[in-house]
């Protein structure tokens, strides 16, 4: 192939790649490989679950839901996200601004078996005499603590994952949708814990 055409095959792939990469900025709108993050896996291990590109415009209709009210106050669901790629398991969580708001997020779930997939998202928005904003989306960004198995006859420590979101003392978010899944080594949906506090 000569110069010129490798120039005009190129150019266009280039700039294909440039914008599929960027997909994941802007309008709320996130693009990843099924929502989640991977760790670098074995070509052995990449039977373990299909991938599916996930297009994440807003959350997904919520599995559990509950209301804060009071400086104490917190509320949590624990469940596995449904099985279908792309799924999250989703928390709703309301609040009345400005006697009560949501303060904290956490997102957190373990395993034994490590982690092939994990991913969160977590969005708020406004609502006035029955008038709403759209949803923001708030960044989420998981850390991963390995786990330590010296001697399975005696005692394994489980890895961990999980996320402490702190929203802005003045937000005025009266509606908060959390979601979360996480896939362990051995391909299985692992249960996440989800809570919100005031």
């Amino acid at each position: 192939m000569s110069t010129m055409m490798r120039v005009m095959f190129c150019g266009p792939l280039l700039a294909m790649v440039v914008s599929i990469g960027a997909c994941d900025e802007g309008d709320g709108v996130e693009l990843d490989d099924a929502g989640l993050e991977d760790e670098d896996l074995e070509d052995e291990d990449l039977d373990v679950e299909l991938r599916e590109l996930c297009i994440y415009a807003g959350p997904q209709p919520t599995d559990d839901s509950a209301s804060i009210a009071g400086a104490l106050d917190e509320v949590e669901t624990y469940e596995e996200a449904d099985a279908f790629p792309c799924d999250l398991r989703m928390f709703r969580v309301t609040a009345a601004p400005p006697s009560n708001r949501a303060r904290t997020v956490s997102f957190h779930a373990h395993s034994y078996d490590g982690f092939s997939h994990k991913g969160a998202r977590l969005w708020g928005r406004t609502c006035t005499g029955g008038v709403c904003s759209g949803f923001s989306p708030i960044a989420v960004a998981l850390t991963v603590v390995p786990g330590l198995c010296p001697d399975p006859n005696i005692v394994c420590v489980p890895s961990l994952v999980g996320a402490d979101i702190t929203l802005p003392a003045n937000n005025t978010y009266t509606d908060i949708r959390a979601g979360m899944r996480v896939i362990d080594g051995d391909g299985d949906i692992v249960p996440v814990s989800i809570t919100v506090s005031e």
